[in-house]
């Protein structure tokens, strides 16, 4: 009777069932109380953590890889807009082709009008779309990282 519960509950462990639907469904199927399918299922949690990290490995990696490309359009894409926005290579170009008779003064005077066409409502939240690329950014590096050493930890069992 162990052996095909077991089986049952490594199966739905795997695929990421919630905790409370899978103890329900373990509680019908053996009759027993709450509390003994909790423990029986959090034992074969803890008996097959890696098979089970390992089998939710490619769907999490696919999730956070998507993540991760959002972050980088969040990031990148208003850095790209601003560029454009205010023209900073022409300005730069003017500046730099003009030799002697531009100065820095101009130079900052000519980008000062141009952010004023941001106003006080569009820059911050570019700056915030910004932060929140970056953020999206960091926090799948480390969750990716978390991922491939649970993968390496297994390469490791098998070994």
């Amino acid at each position: 009777m162990k052996e095909p519960i077991t089986s049952y509950i490594l199966k739905r462990l795997k695929r990421g069932a919630s905790e409370d639907d899978l103890i329900y469904s373990v509680c019908q199927k053996t009759g027993s109380s709450w509390e003994d399918a909790r423990a029986r299922i959090e034992q074969v949690r803890n008996e097959h953590l890696t098979d089970i990290e390992a089998s939710q490995a490619p769907l999490k990696s696919l999730a956070s890889f998507i993540f991760y490309i959002m972050g980088i359009i969040l990031t990148i894409g208003p850095i790209v807009y601003l560029w454009a926005l205010l023209d900073i290579t022409r300005t730069f170009l003017v500046f730099v082709s003009s030799g002697t008779e531009a100065d820095a003064e101009t130079a900052l005077r000519l980008f000062e009008n141009r952010c004023a066409l941001l106003s006080w409502f569009e820059l911050p939240s570019i700056i915030f779309t910004i932060m929140v690329g970056i953020g999206i950014i960091i926090a799948n590096v480390r969750y990716m990282s978390g991922i491939w050493e649970q993968i390496f930890r297994k390469w490791k069992a098998i070994e």
